[in-house]
């Protein structure tokens, strides 16, 4: 019998679903060892980078999203229905809408923000490419 160390930031990233529980945890940890990754796995410089990028990306759609969230409700608090955003449709129904000047400050800003955020989110397209690297990432 032996015992095997892993590092929990490494198994933690092995798993390729986010939702956490102790059955996941045990079919990761069971993957792991079957494939003898152990825990002293150095992983090489682009691994590293493509899971940096990675991450970059998912912090801003997280923010994009918080932003996007802001003017949904934004929108919904002036008596508008609910609709997909930044479609222009969308952008000139709440330019439409009567606001005070602090309000059209706010949600010009918003509006900013979130092209800002869309275009630096999309050069890395989210699909299934991502547990493609995933699994790349793994077996360097």
């Amino acid at each position: 019998m032996t015992l095997k160390i892993g590092d929990p930031r490494m198994i933690r990233r092995a798993a390729l679903s986010r939702h956490k529980n102790d059955h996941r945890d045990a079919e990761t940890i069971l993957d792991l060892l079957m494939r003898d990754i152990s825990g002293d796995h150095a992983e090489n410089e682009q691994s590293r980078e493509m899971l940096d990028l990675l991450n970059y990306r998912h912090s801003l759609v997280s923010k994009r999203t918080s932003v996007v969230n802001q003017l949904q409700a934004f929108a919904r608090s002036k008596g508008l229905p609910r609709f997909r955003l930044p479609a222009v449709k969308a952008r000139k129904k709440i330019e439409e809408v009567e606001t005070t000047q602090v309000e059209r400050l706010l949600v010009s800003s918003r509006f900013v923000l979130c092209d800002e955020l869309t275009r630096r989110s999309r050069p890395w397209r989210r699909g299934s490419r991502k547990r493609r690297i995933r699994k790349s990432v793994l077996n360097c």
